[in-house]
Protein backbone atom coordinates (compact mmCIF):
# COMPACT_ATOMS: atom_id res chain seq x y z
CA UNK A 1 0.00 0.00 0.00
CA UNK A 2 1.62 3.74 -1.08
CA UNK A 3 1.41 6.32 1.21
CA UNK A 4 3.01 9.69 0.69
CA UNK A 5 6.50 9.85 2.88
CA UNK A 6 4.47 13.19 5.20
CA UNK A 7 1.80 10.31 5.36
CA UNK A 8 4.33 7.76 6.82
CA UNK A 9 6.09 10.52 8.95
CA UNK A 10 3.05 11.38 10.70
CA UNK A 11 2.12 7.97 11.13
CA UNK A 12 5.60 7.05 12.52
CA UNK A 13 5.14 9.96 14.94
CA UNK A 14 1.56 9.35 16.13
CA UNK A 15 2.97 5.42 16.77
CA UNK A 16 5.95 6.50 18.75
CA UNK A 17 4.27 9.00 20.90
CA UNK A 18 1.20 6.53 21.46
CA UNK A 19 2.76 2.77 22.13
CA UNK A 20 6.68 3.23 22.44
CA UNK A 21 6.92 5.23 25.68
CA UNK A 22 4.01 5.66 27.73
CA UNK A 23 6.06 4.39 30.57
CA UNK A 24 7.87 7.56 31.41
CA UNK A 25 5.00 9.16 32.04
CA UNK A 26 4.59 7.28 35.42
CA UNK A 27 3.34 9.57 37.73
CA UNK A 28 0.23 10.16 35.83
CA UNK A 29 -0.04 6.47 35.57
CA UNK A 30 0.29 5.80 39.14
CA UNK A 31 -2.52 8.47 39.56
CA UNK A 32 -4.81 5.54 37.98
CA UNK A 33 -3.09 2.79 39.89
CA UNK A 34 -3.63 4.17 42.94
CA UNK A 35 -7.06 4.97 42.63
CA UNK A 36 -7.82 1.44 41.50
CA UNK A 37 -5.69 0.46 44.90
CA UNK A 38 -3.75 -1.83 43.80
CA UNK A 39 -1.23 -3.56 46.08
CA UNK A 40 -3.35 -1.91 49.12
CA UNK A 41 -4.92 -5.07 50.46
CA UNK A 42 -1.36 -6.86 50.77
CA UNK A 43 -0.31 -4.70 53.27
CA UNK A 44 -2.72 -6.11 55.96
CA UNK A 45 -4.97 -4.23 58.71
CA UNK A 46 -3.82 -2.34 62.21
CA UNK A 47 -4.54 -5.73 64.16
CA UNK A 48 -7.32 -4.61 67.17
CA UNK A 49 -6.67 -5.48 70.67
CA UNK A 50 -9.09 -7.39 73.12
CA UNK A 51 -10.17 -4.26 74.81
CA UNK A 52 -11.38 -2.84 71.11
CA UNK A 53 -8.56 -0.39 71.26
CA UNK A 54 -6.15 -0.36 67.87
CA UNK A 55 -2.65 -1.85 68.73
CA UNK A 56 0.29 0.49 67.60
CA UNK A 57 2.21 -0.06 64.95
CA UNK A 58 5.44 -1.13 65.54
CA UNK A 59 8.59 1.10 64.77
CA UNK A 60 10.03 -1.27 61.55
CA UNK A 61 6.60 -2.30 60.35
CA UNK A 62 5.30 -0.44 57.40
CA UNK A 63 2.44 1.05 56.27
CA UNK A 64 0.11 0.42 53.97
CA UNK A 65 0.56 3.27 51.46
CA UNK A 66 4.93 2.38 52.28
CA UNK A 67 4.24 -1.12 50.57
CA UNK A 68 1.90 0.43 47.62
CA UNK A 69 4.86 2.74 46.70
CA UNK A 70 7.75 0.09 47.06
CA UNK A 71 5.38 -1.95 44.90
CA UNK A 72 4.90 0.38 41.82
CA UNK A 73 8.80 1.84 42.01
CA UNK A 74 9.63 -2.24 41.79
CA UNK A 75 8.12 -2.28 38.46
CA UNK A 76 8.74 1.16 37.17
CA UNK A 77 12.78 0.46 38.02
CA UNK A 78 12.07 -3.24 36.39
CA UNK A 79 10.15 -1.74 33.24
CA UNK A 80 12.63 0.84 32.60
CA UNK A 81 15.51 -1.12 32.88
CA UNK A 82 14.48 -4.26 30.86
CA UNK A 83 13.35 -1.11 28.08
CA UNK A 84 17.30 -0.17 28.09
CA UNK A 85 18.42 -4.05 27.75
CA UNK A 86 15.81 -4.67 25.55
CA UNK A 87 16.73 -2.19 22.84
CA UNK A 88 20.51 -4.11 22.11
CA UNK A 89 18.33 -7.11 21.39
CA UNK A 90 16.00 -5.36 19.09
CA UNK A 91 18.78 -3.45 17.05
CA UNK A 92 20.11 -7.02 16.61
CA UNK A 93 17.00 -8.84 15.79
CA UNK A 94 16.37 -5.76 13.33
CA UNK A 95 19.60 -6.45 11.48
CA UNK A 96 19.47 -9.74 11.13
CA UNK A 97 15.48 -10.69 10.30
CA UNK A 98 14.61 -7.48 9.17
CA UNK A 99 11.68 -4.61 10.34
CA UNK A 100 8.59 -7.35 9.94
CA UNK A 101 9.68 -9.98 12.52
CA UNK A 102 11.21 -7.23 14.63
CA UNK A 103 7.87 -5.20 14.77
CA UNK A 104 5.77 -8.72 15.16
CA UNK A 105 7.89 -9.29 18.44
CA UNK A 106 7.00 -6.14 19.46
CA UNK A 107 3.11 -6.27 18.57
CA UNK A 108 2.91 -9.32 20.70
CA UNK A 109 4.55 -8.05 23.45
CA UNK A 110 2.55 -4.91 22.78
CA UNK A 111 -1.32 -7.09 23.16
CA UNK A 112 0.06 -9.01 25.88
CA UNK A 113 1.15 -6.35 28.39
CA UNK A 114 -2.05 -4.37 27.50
CA UNK A 115 -4.28 -7.08 27.92
CA UNK A 116 -2.30 -7.91 31.54
CA UNK A 117 -3.28 -4.37 32.20
CA UNK A 118 -6.53 -4.02 31.73
CA UNK A 119 -7.75 -7.43 33.39
CA UNK A 120 -5.56 -6.45 36.80
CA UNK A 121 -8.02 -6.91 39.31
CA UNK A 122 -6.74 -4.97 42.45
CA UNK A 123 -6.19 -7.29 45.74
CA UNK A 124 -6.24 -10.31 43.19
CA UNK A 125 -4.20 -10.15 40.49
CA UNK A 126 -1.95 -6.95 40.96
CA UNK A 127 1.42 -8.79 39.63
CA UNK A 128 -0.29 -8.61 36.03
CA UNK A 129 0.42 -4.79 36.69
CA UNK A 130 4.24 -5.29 36.60
CA UNK A 131 4.10 -8.04 33.53
CA UNK A 132 2.04 -5.84 31.54
CA UNK A 133 3.91 -2.94 32.20
CA UNK A 134 7.45 -4.71 31.38
CA UNK A 135 5.74 -6.27 28.52
CA UNK A 136 4.69 -2.88 27.03
CA UNK A 137 8.00 -1.56 27.71
CA UNK A 138 9.73 -4.14 25.51
CA UNK A 139 7.14 -4.12 22.76
CA UNK A 140 8.22 0.17 22.78
CA UNK A 141 11.53 -0.17 21.79
CA UNK A 142 11.27 -3.26 19.69
CA UNK A 143 8.43 -0.76 17.33
CA UNK A 144 11.03 2.03 18.24
CA UNK A 145 14.08 0.95 16.62
CA UNK A 146 11.95 0.05 13.32
CA UNK A 147 10.78 3.34 13.03
CA UNK A 148 14.03 5.34 12.23
CA UNK A 149 14.34 4.20 8.94
CA UNK A 150 11.34 6.43 7.60
CA UNK A 151 13.88 9.28 7.64
CA UNK A 152 15.11 7.21 4.64
CA UNK A 153 12.48 8.69 2.53
CA UNK A 154 13.93 11.66 3.46
CA UNK A 155 17.22 12.00 1.97
CA UNK A 156 18.32 15.95 2.38
CA UNK A 157 16.35 15.77 5.90
CA UNK A 158 17.53 12.98 7.65
CA UNK A 159 18.94 15.13 10.82
CA UNK A 160 15.68 16.63 11.15
CA UNK A 161 13.47 13.89 10.53
CA UNK A 162 15.25 11.75 13.30
CA UNK A 163 15.11 14.73 15.32
CA UNK A 164 11.42 14.80 14.97
CA UNK A 165 11.05 11.50 15.89
CA UNK A 166 13.44 11.43 19.01
CA UNK A 167 11.14 14.63 20.13
CA UNK A 168 8.19 12.39 19.84
CA UNK A 169 10.29 9.74 21.67
CA UNK A 170 11.21 12.06 24.52
CA UNK A 171 7.33 13.35 24.75
CA UNK A 172 5.35 10.37 24.72
CA UNK A 173 5.32 10.62 28.35
CA UNK A 174 2.78 12.76 27.67
CA UNK A 175 0.38 10.26 26.20
CA UNK A 176 -0.01 8.64 29.80
CA UNK A 177 -1.70 12.18 30.83
CA UNK A 178 -4.00 11.44 27.99
CA UNK A 179 -4.82 7.80 29.16
CA UNK A 180 -5.32 9.48 32.89
CA UNK A 181 -8.02 12.24 30.99
CA UNK A 182 -9.53 8.98 29.21
CA UNK A 183 -9.53 7.05 32.64
CA UNK A 184 -11.27 10.03 34.65
CA UNK A 185 -14.06 9.88 32.01
CA UNK A 186 -14.76 6.44 31.22
CA UNK A 187 -12.45 4.24 33.91
CA UNK A 188 -10.25 1.76 34.41
CA UNK A 189 -11.15 -1.19 31.85
CA UNK A 190 -12.57 0.96 29.24
CA UNK A 191 -9.10 3.01 29.44
CA UNK A 192 -6.75 0.28 28.82
CA UNK A 193 -9.14 -1.23 26.27
CA UNK A 194 -8.49 1.49 24.12
CA UNK A 195 -5.00 1.06 24.64
CA UNK A 196 -4.85 -2.17 23.70
CA UNK A 197 -6.53 -1.05 20.42
CA UNK A 198 -3.71 0.94 19.14
CA UNK A 199 -1.94 -2.13 18.27
CA UNK A 200 -4.38 -1.74 14.93
CA UNK A 201 -2.35 0.95 13.73
CA UNK A 202 1.48 -1.51 15.22
CA UNK A 203 -0.28 -4.24 12.64
CA UNK A 204 -1.72 -1.44 9.75
CA UNK A 205 1.88 -0.33 9.46
CA UNK A 206 3.90 -3.84 10.01
CA UNK A 207 1.63 -5.31 7.15
CA UNK A 208 1.01 -2.40 4.83
CA UNK A 209 3.95 0.53 5.17
CA UNK A 210 6.77 -0.70 6.22
CA UNK A 211 9.12 -3.43 3.93
CA UNK A 212 9.85 -6.35 5.36
CA UNK A 213 13.43 -5.86 5.38
CA UNK A 214 14.54 -2.45 5.36
CA UNK A 215 14.29 0.92 3.58
CA UNK A 216 17.09 1.58 2.06
CA UNK A 217 19.63 4.62 1.99
CA UNK A 218 21.88 5.22 -0.82
CA UNK A 219 25.46 6.49 0.07
CA UNK A 220 28.62 7.38 -1.96
CA UNK A 221 30.37 4.05 -3.18
CA UNK A 222 33.80 6.15 -2.64
CA UNK A 223 33.03 7.36 0.95
CA UNK A 224 35.81 7.84 3.20
CA UNK A 225 35.47 7.41 7.27
CA UNK A 226 35.48 11.01 8.45
CA UNK A 227 38.70 10.41 10.55
CA UNK A 228 40.68 12.94 12.23
CA UNK A 229 43.38 13.43 9.04
CA UNK A 230 40.03 13.57 7.14
CA UNK A 231 38.42 16.29 9.24
CA UNK A 232 41.76 18.41 9.19
CA UNK A 233 42.26 17.93 5.46
CA UNK A 234 38.84 18.17 4.42
CA UNK A 235 39.01 15.49 1.98
CA UNK A 236 35.94 13.30 2.84
CA UNK A 237 35.37 11.67 -0.71
CA UNK A 238 38.12 10.41 -2.77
Amino acid sequence: MQLSHNGQMLLTVLEIFLCCGTIFGWPNLLKILKEEEFYMTKAGNISVAVTGVPEEPKVDEKSPQQIQDEAFTAIFTLATTLFAVAAFCAGILMDSVGSLKTRLVGLILFIAGAILVTIATPGETDNFLKYGWTSICCAGIFLLVTQFQVANFYEAARGRVLCVFNGAMDSSSCSALLFLTIYNALGYSMTWTIYASLSALIIYRTFFLLPADAIPYLWFSNYKSKSLTCFLTRQFYN
